[in-house]
């Protein structure tokens, strides 16, 4: 492109404020969700989806940022270092959730969870939690446990194919390709239930992979891509997009006249759709996205993400009042506030400091995993 405008998120070396304010969406979404589906508002239960989405979202943002840190890190240092790829994640992500189990442990402890069996906290703690378990307090850990073990995988693709994009792009769109034909024989012929669909890694793994693919096809052919976003009103038609897509398919629930399968498909496109209407041109018809609130949320996003689950849910002997709205939705802000604060952002300086002069300068573009707050896991 000519100008700074058409380059999209390759001009982009700090904060790109709109993909806060994406995760803060799709972060909006699954509070939604579960401040409809647990015995509140339950004439808009039918709309529940929203959460689906949210997750959708949140797994392409992920895999885009985190694969574009990845390639930076690669074309400033010539390498990717798996070791310290995985010490900065467990930096960023295991304090917090750690600090949530805890919680959850001791409650546990005094007998204030008798349906929630020990072995759900261990494979939470192992990222395991979509396979083994069962409890509401742990029931959200589904979703990191995915990306967790995605990204055991991933790295090692673009480790093993140095600064080969062009294949590395290959294997990911066939990744992505081969999860959705899978999971649509599988919903097809009925092979596993509704909730496996929804859960399993071999199911989900297409949501990253679709972020994966983006931000190597910046790469690979920069100009068909940025084509879309290259001036501030396409971006903005993206963004409009994007979000009407969302609102066509929680308020039609389109999700039940899709073909069994692409359902998820459609989600993530929707996902990218939003990515590419704030990494190009800027103006206001996608802005709004960079707004400052919304910015903020999806500054604390891992943290609400997390304790969420403890605040909004059944209205169960011993949880009446705090999971009463909005006391609980309240709480939730409280504590993943504090979380941030005072645990994850003083690790966040930390991890800069730390790695500062190994990897070269820390990015801050909302960099950070589903669904964290200003900087990557990565």
């Amino acid at each position: 492109m000519s100008d700074e405008k058409g380059k999209g998120v390759l001009a982009h070396s700090g904060h790109i404020p709109g993909l806060d304010g994406i995760r803060a969406l799709a972060l909006g979404l699954v509070l939604f969700s579960h401040n409809v589906i647990y015995d509140r508002f339950t004439h808009l239960r039918p709309f529940a989806v929203a959460g689906f989405i949210g997750v959708g979202v949140f797994f392409v943002l992920s895999g885009f940022l985190i694969t574009t840190l990845l390639l930076r890190e690669e074309e400033r240092t010539g390498s990717i270092s798996l070791r310290l790829f995985y010490l900065r994640r467990a930096l960023r992500l295991f304090p917090a959730l750690w600090l949530y189990l805890l919680v959850i442990g001791l409650i546990w402890l005094s007998g204030g969870l008798p349906d929630h069996p020990w072995h759900s906290l261990v494979s939470s703690l192992l990222y395991v939690r979509n396979f083994v378990g069962r409890g509401h307090e742990t029931g959200h850990l589904w979703s990191l446990a995915i990306e967790e073990q995605f990204y055991l995988l991933w790295p090692l693709v673009l480790v093993g194919l140095p600064r080969r994009n062009r294949l590395r792009l290959a294997i990911a769109l066939g990744g992505l390709v081969s999860v959705t034909l899978w999971r649509v024989f599988a919903a097809r012929a009925g092979l596993v239930s509704a909730g496996a669909l929804y859960i399993r890694s071999d199911f989900r793994f297409d949501g990253p992979l679709f972020g994966c693919a983006l931000a190597l096809a910046l790469r690979v052919a920069p100009r068909a891509v940025t084509w879309s976003n290259s001036t501030a009103l396409r971006s903005g038609l993206l963004a409009i997009a994007g979000i009407a897509g969302i609102a066509a398919w929680v308020g039609l629930r389109l999700n039940y006249v899709v073909y069994p399968g692409t359902d998820t498909t459609v989600v993530c496109l929707l996902g990218v759709t939003l990515v590419l209407s704030q990494i190009g041109a800027r103006g206001r018809g996608s802005n709004w996205l960079a707004w400052r609130p919304l910015v903020m949320l999806g500054q604390v996003s891992y943290g609400l993400y997390l304790w969420q689950q403890l605040f909004l849910g059944p209205s169960t002997e011993g949880f009446e009042t705090i999971r009463a709205f909005p006391l609980g939705l309240v709480a939730t802000f409280a504590v993943a506030a504090a979380s941030y604060w005072c645990l994850e952002k003083p690790l966040l300086r930390l991890k800069d400091r730390k790695f500062h002069n190994q990897i070269g300068r820390p990015e801050s573009s909302a960099t950070h995993d589903l669904p964290v707050g200003t900087r990557t896991a990565a």
